[in-house]
């Protein structure tokens, strides 16, 4: 079956000169569902750019290329629509929900300078380890049809494919591939984690504070120590708007 891979973005202004926020959403999550917080969070005083995608962009594919091309076919449709925004503000701010996470961390890299803040809520510093070590019951939320020729091992098992293997075909979807094209005298990072996350493993969380400590960066990371699952900790962790505003306007 062809792939669908769409963009859908949705721009809430509240000024000509208000700061631009740009929101990049968690996997398979409708536009409609988060429009209120949009809506309230320009209130505060952002222009909100908002963003959903197709549910194929984490559809597996057993060919690690093929699989990554689907995740950068939609970071550029999000990239292109961005440039429009982007153009006009001097002051860039950024919040990605789990895979947003890491298309927002790649965006805001892409503008150092105008990132002001980036806003990490449940996310992954080796996208490809994560998605590697996911069983066969994650993968029947993405791909029925994929599910049934997926051992419950890696996902990739039948290829003959290592883990390096597929690190190397999705450099580019690692954050520390692209931590040191940020300054750390303007962009400062709030990063939300799960300790009992089963989709995002709470110990590839680290090697991002790791880079970020060791580059000098302004970050502060804020762990969920209760038995909460992605959706419930990411959801807690949005709708929490008074913390992340504050940060976004410190």
């Amino acid at each position: 079956m062809k792939d669908d891979l769409w963009v859908k973005s949705k721009y809430y202004q509240y000024s000509k000169s208000a700061p631009l926020l740009i929101y990049l959403s968690g996997w398979d999550i409708k536009m409609w569902y988060q429009r209120p917080l949009f809506r309230h969070v320009s209130k505060k005083g952002f222009n909100v750019l908002a963003f959903s995608y197709s549910r194929d962009i984490l559809k597996p594919n057993p060919d690690p290329k093929k699989h990554f091309e689907r995740f950068k076919t939609i970071y550029d449709q999000i990239k292109k629509i961005s440039d429009q925004y982007i153009a006009d503000s001097t002051d860039l701010n950024i919040i990605g929900s789990s895979v947003g996470s890491t298309l927002g961390f790649i965006l805001g890299s892409e503008y150092s300078d105008k990132t002001k803040n980036v806003v990490l809520n449940l996310y992954t510093s080796d996208f490809v380890e994560s998605l590697w070590k996911w069983k066969k019951d994650m993968y029947k939320l993405l791909s029925k049809d994929f599910a049934k020729h997926v051992e419950n091992k890696d996902i990739y098992l039948s290829t003959g494919k290592s883990i390096d293997d597929a690190r190397k075909d999705w450099i580019f979807m690692r954050l520390q591939t692209h931590v040191n094209k940020y300054n750390p005298n303007k962009t400062k990072f709030l990063l939300y984690s799960s300790l009992k996350d089963k989709i995002i493993p709470f110990e590839k969380n680290d090697q991002l504070e790791e880079s970020l400590k060791s580059g000098n960066f302004n970050y502060k990371r804020i762990i969920n120590k209760q038995s909460r699952g992605h959706l419930t900790a990411g959801f807690i962790n949005l709708i929490k708007t008074n913390q992340w505003i504050e940060f976004l306007k410190s």
